[in-house]
């Protein structure tokens, strides 16, 4: 069972830079210069927003929630494109005084390369849209490079994988202080690892832990504002 067999659909995709890792059969997709995989995947998370932040030091709160995550990557040869989408997701910051339930959710658009069948580069397109309340929404949106890596174990079906992605962007707001704030560009940046299984010849389940953070500076802050979700990944990809 060769690595190639694995490359079927590594692809770097949401939240940044998505692991889904295929075998194929060596007469059957391995041969075929098209695939596509869609794939989904469960966050187990928790949302730690404005970590180290504000006038006065650390201003954090903390609260978790499963969002999905769908994704679609289509691949010709060694070249492909990913999409993925993670819909709004609530979370309960009520136990915290003065806060609410606030909601997110992301996307994302990535084209990429093999340089050998264990790793590839990609490049795109990352939003993260945030709601605190019907008058303070934060919408981040980032230019992103990534990397993406598969190993083998041994000569068996279960596999390392491993993925890590940094952009930079823009951010806008709804709220009416924030023109106030000196807000400077934010910054993104993403790191993925874990263990996977290729159940069938076409069907692959994953486990990992994602780290994903977006830093902000503010005008007379005392420290960057980081918003940061940490959690286990659940995956299952199918590749066509």
């Amino acid at each position: 069972m060769s690595y190639r067999k694995f490359g079927m659909a590594c692809f770097l995709g949401a939240a940044v830079l998505a692991s889904d890792m295929v075998y194929a059969d060596e007469n059957d997709q391995a041969n075929k210069d098209w695939h596509v995989t869609v794939s989904g995947k469960l966050w187990a998370n928790s949302w730690n927003g404005w970590t180290s932040a504000g006038n006065n030091g650390t201003n954090s709160v903390v609260a978790s929630n499963t969002p999905f995550i769908g994704g679609v990557t289509a691949r010709y040869k060694d070249f492909f494109v990913s999409g993925n989408y993670s819909p709004s997701t609530n979370y309960d910051f009520s136990s915290f005084t003065g806060q609410g339930t606030y909601s997110r959710k992301e996307m994302d658009l990535n084209v990429g390369y093999y340089l050998v069948p264990q790793v590839a580069l990609a490049a795109g397109y990352k939003e993260v849209d945030m709601t605190y309340s019907a008058f303070s929404t934060w919408k981040y949106k980032f230019a992103i490079v990534g990397i993406n890596g598969v190993s083998r174990i041994n000569d068996t079906r279960a596999f390392m994988y491993g993925n890590g992605g940094f952009g930079v962007g823009t951010v806008s707001s709804t709220y009416a202080p924030f023109a106030g704030y000196g807000a400077g560009n934010p910054t993104y940046e993403s790191i993925e690892a874990g263990f996977g299984y290729s159940i069938t010849n076409n069907l692959v389940g994953t486990i990992g832990y994602k780290y994903q953070q977006i830093s902000l500076s503010f005008a007379n802050w005392a420290a960057k504002a980081r918003d940061i979700t940490t959690g286990y990944m659940f995956g299952l990809a199918y590749t066509f």
